[in-house]
């Protein structure tokens, strides 16, 4: 929306993530890169899989990731791999509610900074808002903001995730443990709250 370079170089609607792949792949194609000793054709194989999955972290294709997952069943074959691997850095990307009550609320509070930083930019620009950033100070809107995303968004992948490699259960756990401690009828009690937005 802000016409920015980066906006311009990687139009709509996965800006960031085609930025990351090109900065991924600029990074791993050093001729004295980490992937040096890798003949072309595993250099290409390791490159391509490595941008389906950062491509994957796109929350437009959330939904897809997760049914993805969801019809993964074992053994996994080449094409099953290549879908877990992608559905793994996805979760990774979505973890910051997945760690204990200290940190997630931190990550939680900083994400919510980020949000409203981003709307107050917006605002700024003449720029249409990004609906769900608006009125952030509002400890109502952030706990609906946060609980929505733990219980609509983190918890469907973990679950699928968990029903793959049971060792992600623990992780699932602690998504849940942080969606419960929102009370959306008290968001002022909430310990993740951000009462310091700009």
């Amino acid at each position: 929306k802000s016409g920015s370079p980066l906006a311009v170089k990687y139009p709509a609607p996965s800006t960031l993530e085609e930025h990351h792949c090109s900065l991924t792949e600029c990074l791993l194609t050093e001729p004295d890169g980490v992937l040096r000793n890798l003949d072309d054709d595993q250099r290409a194989r390791l490159l391509d899989l490595i941008v389906y999955a950062i491509k994957g972290t796109f929350m437009g294709l959330h939904k897809v990731v997760v049914e993805d997952v969801r019809a993964l069943r074992r053994p996994l074959d080449g094409e099953g791999k290549r879908t877990l691997v992608r559905g793994l850095v996805h979760t990774a990307d979505l973890s910051g509610q997945a760690f204990n009550a200290d940190v997630a609320q931190q990550y939680g509070r900083n994400v919510i900074e980020e949000f409203h930083l981003q709307h107050l930019r917006e605002r700024a620009d003449n720029i249409p808002f990004t609906n769900f950033m608006c009125q952030l100070q509002e400890a109502g809107v952030q706990a609906k903001l946060q609980h929505g995303f733990m219980v609509h968004i983190v918890q469907p992948l973990y679950q699928e995730l968990a029903a793959l490699l049971p060792e992600v259960e623990e992780c699932l756990a602690r998504v849940r443990a942080r969606a419960s401690e929102i009370d959306l009828e008290r968001p002022e009690r909430w310990r993740g709250l951000h009462r310091s937005l700009p």
